[in-house]
């Protein structure tokens, strides 16, 4: 038998014995987190996110868990904004915010956040739409 064969099948024996005798301990998997957010103003006026609705670029997309630790990001002209986690430090639930682009006069239709359990779908939609126009203050 080859040498280097021999040193596998001995490696992978003690392994099995190791597994048996109870002395192996899993260890968490150290994996980054990914959160997406996507932003559309409701072009058509329907309240629901479809095909005719615009991406919103400059909306400020967050994630923050459990901890209070959090990340976020601007979404693009795609619309899109990511948060992430890195090397498994989330913590669930994560709570998913967006802000409209300072200035827009957009509010966000329906909720402004959402929170992830474990195993949820880390991605998420906002829609927007122009907000109610600031009334003048009249002084007597």
């Amino acid at each position: 038998m080859r040498p280097c064969i021999a040193l596998v099948l001995a490696l992978l024996a003690a392994s099995a014995a190791a597994c048996q005798a109870g002395t192996y301990t899993p260890q968490p998997v150290q994996a980054d987190a990914f959160f997406h957010g996507r932003a559309y103003v409701d072009t058509n006026g329907n309240g629901k996110v479809d095909s005719e609705d615009t991406p919103l670029e400059g909306a400020r997309f967050s994630a923050e868990d459990s901890r209070g630790v959090g990340n976020s990001d601007w979404t693009g002209s795609d619309g899109r904004g990511m948060a992430w986690f890195v090397g498994g430090g989330v913590h669930y639930p994560v709570t998913l915010r967006i802000q409209p682009p300072e200035g827009s006069g957009l509010v966000v239709v329906g909720a402004e956040e959402l929170v992830l359990q474990d195993g949820d779908k880390p991605s998420v939609e906002f829609l927007f739409a122009p907000g109610p126009s600031p009334s003048a203050s009249v002084t007597p």
